[in-house]
């Protein structure tokens, strides 16, 4: 009995370090997943964000159109931007984009701000001086709300204030008689502040 009861307790000692190992072994590997699975949550994943608006001031309202491209980590996403801006004076915004979303999840609210140059497109002719326009500051800034459609997608909706300055340049030759003719030229600054709505998807 007493060699019995010795080799049971030998025996139960022997599987019991086993089941202690093999629930530490498991232990570790589901915290290294865990950790696996936190390190992946927290690296910079590609975002193209593509948006629809319309901006609207004292010079009247146009339609805009826009892509951002760039990378998110957690709460933060840095991108570049183009788009189309007909407000007054026509022209194509290149920018920077940075974006803060509150919280992990697909939806959630999110401040937004851009920052480049608006190149001016517009083009004007005239017989007695030449216009010229040059390219200037751009800005945006506002905040909005992103409702997931999926594991990385969402449609985001945004409201906020965009600035651009676009200088008219003109200038025309002065002849006067007796003397020298010389180049007269005369610049014009609009800084234009608007008021912009957007909608788009995110990707």
């Amino acid at each position: 009995m007493d060699e019995a009861n010795g080799l049971n307790n030998a025996l139960m000692k022997k599987y019991g370090l086993l089941l202690i190992l093999s629930a530490g072994a498991l232990v570790s590997v589901a915290q290294d997943r865990a950790v696996s699975n936190d390190k992946a949550s927290s690296r910079w994943r590609f975002h193209s964000i593509n948006t629809a608006g319309w901006i609207s001031g004292k010079s009247g309202s146009a339609f805009q159109l826009q892509t951002i491209n760039g990378l998110q980590k957690d709460r933060l996403f840095l991108g570049l931007g183009i788009g189309t801006d007909k407000y007054k004076y026509a022209g194509l915004p290149v920018f920077v984009d940075a974006r803060l979303y509150t919280g992990q999840r697909s939806s959630a609210f999110f401040l937004y701000g851009d920052a480049g140059i608006h190149f001016v497109t517009e083009k004007e002719t005239t017989r007695f001086y030449d216009v010229r326009y040059l390219n200037g500051f751009y800005s945006d800034i506002g905040g909005g709300y992103a409702i997931s459609c999926g594991r990385r997608s969402a449609v985001e909706f945004s409201a906020g204030w965009t600035y651009k300055r676009v200088t008219r340049r003109t200038s025309y030759r002065v002849y006067t008689l007796g003397a020298p003719e010389y180049e007269k030229v005369d610049k014009f600054i609009y800084d234009l502040t608007r008021l912009v709505v957007k909608a788009g998807f995110r990707f």
